[in-house]
């Protein structure tokens, strides 16, 4: 019984707040870094945000990591092994071309194209 109390106790100490986050065209593709974060693609602007626990523990905070605007879609989305980098398959608005993009997941708007893709993929 004590070891029970004690899961209860230690669960109800680190318990995490319901994650509800609103605002979003067409939230897609996801993807968790190794430190928490939660990546969201908004398919339907073209924009990528980050998703973390707030300071104070109690709410999550949106961030806009990629701003609506050079890309016209950004879906599918994968995590480096070391959480360092993000990758997002994405389509130009300018150009309408289709780039593998390797996005910094510590700092906003540091993004660069590293590949060119045939088409998009869906998701």
């Amino acid at each position: 019984r004590a070891l029970l109390f004690l899961s209860f106790l230690v669960s109800a100490c680190f318990a995490y707040p319901v994650l509800n986050v609103t605002g979003f065209s067409w939230a897609e593709n996801m993807a968790f870094d190794g430190k928490g974060n939660l990546f969201v693609s908004d398919t339907g602007v073209g924009a990528l945000y980050r998703i973390s626990l707030s300071v104070d523990g109690t709410t999550y905070d949106r961030m806009t990591h990629i701003a609506p605007g050079p890309f016209g879609k950004i879906d599918g989305l994968a995590i480096s092994a070391n959480s360092s980098v993000l990758y997002a398959n994405s389509r130009e608005e300018s150009t309408k071309e289709t780039w593998l993009l390797s996005v910094n997941t510590d700092i906003a708007e540091t993004f660069s194209k590293e590949v060119k893709l045939p088409a998009m993929g869906n998701g």
